[in-house]
């Protein structure tokens, strides 16, 4: 009787988790827990199908290692095959927690569009693992913050791997006085209703806004607006 290495065994084993398919959300997560284990590109969430809006958070894996990096991009469903690809996040050389990146969906229109990962390898070559027919929504207004770590003091954004994000509390306010806040690094006030707003931004404890801390605007319709509060420790 012929007997395989065990190498070979296990390879065979991987394969064919890494290739089944049981219905469901759970089928899908399995299949990238194991792909993640093979060192292959994974997007756990969202999934094929899900409706998204505000920011969206991408979940899994990208395994990176030397020189290697990873993107995320998109482009419409209804593209042809060899249309080109928009990236919204990246380059990024490492990942925080099993979040991969965020997608300011207010920056494109509602509708369906396809998502894709791509990894980097170190020498060259890529890796992709693509998330089709995600659909992202504008229910109503949305108002988006953004705080971001400003050590160089300039107001502006840099790249994610030099200033990466810090919370910082906002505080959105109605005509009628009526205010929400939360404390975060990225966030959207969503399905607010058409009239004016007041929104402020307090850093934490120890630190000091380099842009302006305060915003005053009037929502119409389903209007996204999004702004960009920095902070630097206060020395």
């Amino acid at each position: 009787m012929r007997v395989r290495p065990l190498a070979a065994v296990l390879m065979c084993v991987a394969a064919f988790l890494a290739g089944m398919v049981v219905g469901g959300t759970h089928g899908d997560i399995v299949q990238a827990d194991v792909a993640s284990l093979l060192g292959v590109p994974a997007i756990k969430a969202p999934r094929s199908g899900e409706r998204i809006s505000g920011v969206a958070y991408f979940h899994g894996t990208a395994t990176v290692t030397g020189d290697g990096y990873y993107d995320m991009s998109y482009r419409s469903c209804t593209a042809s095959e060899g249309a080109s690809w928009t990236t919204f996040a990246g380059p990024y050389i490492s990942q925080q927690g099993d979040i991969l990146a965020y997608w300011d969906t207010g920056a494109v229109e509602p509708g369906c569009y396809d998502i894709m990962l791509n990894q980097h390898l170190d020498g060259g070559g890529v890796r992709i693992t693509d998330l089709p027919a995600i659909i992202v929504i504008r229910p109503n207004a949305e108002v988006c913050v953004r705080s971001f770590h400003d050590p160089d003091g300039d107001g502006r954004y840099g790249e994610p791997q030099v200033e990466r994000f810090v919370d910082a509390v906002f505080t959105l306010t109605t005509e009628a006085g009526d205010p929400v806040t939360v404390q975060e690094s990225w966030y959207c006030f969503i399905n607010l209703a058409p009239g004016p707003y007041r929104l402020e931004v307090e850093p934490l404890v120890g630190r000091v806004v380099t842009t302006l801390n305060t915003a005053e605007f009037e929502l119409r319709g389903d209007a996204s607006v999004t702004f960009w509060f920095g902070s630097a420790p206060d020395e």
